[in-house]
């Protein structure tokens, strides 16, 4: 299969994939593309962290923004701790970007989302490939999830939810039924009407960006690159003008 290329495999072509763990007989197949691949998120944002401080940026860590304004042509960005002048403002701030976008001119839907997440004890080298809902970490322990649950912003976890994915995994890798699970643990996503992310641009207020996304680890490379040379004035804002949310308006649509 080329780099490229995405395409379904046999059961058989997947147990070549995974040689040191059995396949439950429900699997008969799976898809497969060269260009996935798993990160530690963690390890992620410090590497764009430090990135963004070697190009000449800095990092306020744990100063909440309570508003932001425009005066002369600039943004004025109100912190607990003082003001910061920007000409330009990206709100990527999660389930807080609502309230920072509307002042702005820009309307963000976006419903919340829990997912909950089963952590194995740490075992040998098993699973070489990450897969939709169950990869192998570099610390050697198994991350089994996600449960996709609509109940606002409560970010409990259930012995249900527990159950579910621990009896999902025993289906597809039998062997993980001797592995015992350390942690559980949850967190709320943000999630667009079409599940795709917002990309938007304020009309009223020019140099005024917002985004909203699940997962902003998937698409940190576009961030990272494409969407960020469009804020900074590289490149056409067009290209991207189809994930505004202008999309979810049905009359000027």
């Amino acid at each position: 299969m080329e780099r490229t290329e995405i395409g379904m495999l046999s059961r058989r072509e997947l147990e070549h994939l995974y040689p040191g763990i059995r396949l439950g007989k429900d699997v008969t197949g799976g898809a497969f593309s060269a260009l996935d691949g798993h990160v530690n998120p963690l390890r992620l944002l410090m590497a764009l962290q430090q990135g963004f401080v070697d190009a000449g940026g800095t990092v306020h860590r744990g100063r909440r923004v309570d508003g932001i304004e425009v005066c002369g042509g600039q943004f004025r960005l109100h912190l607990k701790t003082g003001v910061v002048h920007a000409a330009r403002v990206v709100i990527a701030a999660g389930e807080a970007s609502r309230v920072l976008a509307e002042p702005l001119g820009m309307t963000l839907p976006f419903t919340l989302q829990r997912g909950q997440i089963l952590v194995t004890e740490r075992v040998g080298p098993v699973l070489p490939y990450p897969s939709d809902r169950i990869r192998q970490t570099a610390g050697s322990t198994i991350m089994i999830g996600g449960t996709k649950e609509n109940v606002g912003r409560d970010t409990g976890t259930t012995a249900g939810a527990a159950a579910s994915l621990a009896a999902r995994a025993i289906r597809v890798f039998p062997d993980l039924a001797r592995v015992s699970a350390v942690r559980q643990w949850s967190g709320r996503r943000v999630i667009t009407p079409d599940i795709a992310p917002i990309y938007e641009r304020s009309s009223r207020f020019p140099g005024a960006y917002a985004c909203i996304c699940h997962s902003g680890v998937t698409l940190a490379a576009y961030h990272a690159r494409g969407l960020a040379k469009r804020i900074a004035g590289y490149g056409s804002w067009d290209d991207v003008q189809q994930f505004s949310a202008r999309r979810f308006n049905v009359q000027a649509a």
